[in-house]
């Protein structure tokens, strides 16, 4: 009976060791994956008031922990004046890169705001002027602008292949294209002194004017016309 009675109190201990460690490791996990500790960055490029900052900077945040998959879905940045960014976590989920689609404007004061779940943290960095740019910078900052260039002449063109053809000033009529309203502003000129009464002459005019631009391939209903009569 009492060997019966050692041999179950070994057991009891196994098994209340092994359920200790059993919860220990559940009070681990859920430790591990459901923080206390709210996230706070503990360091940040551009530092706060840096200057002369690189266009092309990066902006760089580390974490007091590495982050969890809720709070890095949740973690953004804004920048003022407005930028857009992209974001790249490192592999350990400590950092986060932000990189602007754009290089930033010259001799600018930023405003940084990084919001997570809990709290927002806002600092200022100043960019370089054009007297301050490394050499390297102002070779990417003209290639940039190189580019943009290139990407709105492409843009155009796509929009109005027809603009490079739109005819000259001549006797009849002057066509000025205006695309930030995408309207035509046509003079056309009639005649004081001849036997054609004024109004015929307009419409006259008019069609013939309307005719140039469809023969270039402009689709006329598509804008707005305005006919300025100047005799002559």
């Amino acid at each position: 009976m009492y060997k019966l009675f050692r041999e179950n109190k070994k057991i009891l201990v196994v098994l209340i060791f092994v359920l200790l460690f059993i919860v220990f490791g559940i009070i681990i996990f859920f430790k591990k994956n459901n923080p206390k500790t709210n996230i706070v960055p503990v360091s940040y490029t551009p530092s706060q008031q840096a200057t002369k900052v690189s266009p092309f900077a990066a902006i760089n945040v580390v974490f007091s922990r590495p982050a969890t998959l809720d709070e890095e879905k949740n973690i953004s940045l804004s920048i003022l004046p407005k930028t857009d960014n992209s974001a790249l976590w490192s592999n350990d989920k400590k950092s986060i890169y932000f990189t602007t689609d754009n290089p930033l404007n010259l001799s600018t004061r930023y405003q940084v705001t990084l919001t997570t779940l809990s709290n927002k943290f806002t600092w200022y960095f100043t960019t370089a002027s054009d007297t301050e740019l490394s050499e390297q910078d102002q070779v990417k900052l003209q290639g940039a602008f190189d580019l943009q260039y290139t990407k709105t002449q492409q843009t155009f063109n796509e929009k109005y292949p027809w603009y490079s053809k739109i005819p000259p000033q001549n006797n009849d009529n002057f066509i000025v294209f205006d695309y930030t309203t995408d309207t035509f502003n046509i003079f056309i000129y009639p005649k004081s002194k001849v036997n054609t009464p004024q109004p015929a002459q307009i419409t006259s005019l008019e069609n013939e004017a309307t005719q140039e631009l469809k023969n270039i391939g402009v689709d006329v209903s598509s804008y707005k016309i305005n006919w300025l009569i100047s005799p002559r």
